[in-house]
């Protein structure tokens, strides 16, 4: 997975809602990560600046990959840049000011928030981080791959205690959220649940793995959807 995380630059953030990861890759090719989970973000420039060595935000190029909230999805045909900043209140806390930022997929818009105090902690590493939702990364790399045009996909990605996904019908994204769980079979419920609300038969459904870590959840979600890949 960290070869994921790093995109233009040789050092990435990646920010999730208990903490963040570091990854850098070395002179050699190697790429190395360090994670801090159940950390603040106000201790983000410290820990950044200690692992990647930094000296100047002025000068520093960080690729920030957000995973705090699933990103708001609209149609382009529905997208009304005067008011999808008050519309992004629903999801993301916008009181305090910070930046919209605004990536597509497809036929929609993926939009999400960076508050006050998250912008002030990149903005003390590096003034011009580059953006990018970790939900739009995974679909730039489903659409890397032959599965991508298959029938019907569910692209999961899962940390400690929620999973987003990615739900693709007929070559289109159709939906972009995220579940939490507290054991294995939770995920196992709530793909069965989603792929009937969507009238998606099991044996017509591949499943992709990005970011699993557990080989039991790929054990018991193999043994009723036949085709699972997993992406490292």
């Amino acid at each position: 997975m960290s070869k994921l995380f790093l995109l233009n630059n040789s050092k990435s953030i990646l920010l999730f809602p208990n903490g963040f990861s570091f990854f850098k890759k070395e002179i050699s090719g190697n790429i190395l990560e360090k994670t801090h989970s159940n950390t603040s973000i106000s201790f983000l420039p410290l820990f950044a600046k200690d692992y990647f060595v930094l000296e100047n935000p002025e000068t520093e190029k960080i690729d920030i990959i957000y995973d705090l909230f699933p990103p708001l999805l609209i149609p382009k045909v529905l997208y009304d840049e005067s008011t999808e900043y008050e519309a992004l209140g629903s999801q993301f806390d916008i009181s305090e000011g910070g930046q919209m930022k605004v990536e597509e997929m497809e036929n929609y818009y993926a939009t999400y928030f960076i508050n006050h105090n998250e912008l002030n902690a990149i903005q003390k590493i590096s003034n011009t981080p580059s953006f990018t939702h970790l939900d739009s990364l995974i679909f730039q790399n489903l659409k890397d791959h032959s599965f991508y045009n298959s029938d019907n996909s569910l692209a999961i990605s899962i940390n400690d205690s929620y999973a987003d996904y990615i739900l693709i019908m007929s070559h289109k994204v159709h939906l972009v959220n995220r579940f939490s769980f507290t054991s294995e079979y939770d995920i196992l419920y709530y793909l069965l649940n989603l792929i009937k609300q969507y009238g998606i038969k099991v044996d017509n459904c591949q499943i992709i793995f990005f970011q699993n870590k557990s080989t039991k959840i790929n054990e018991i979600v193999s043994k009723y959807f036949h085709t699972c890949e997993c992406i490292v």
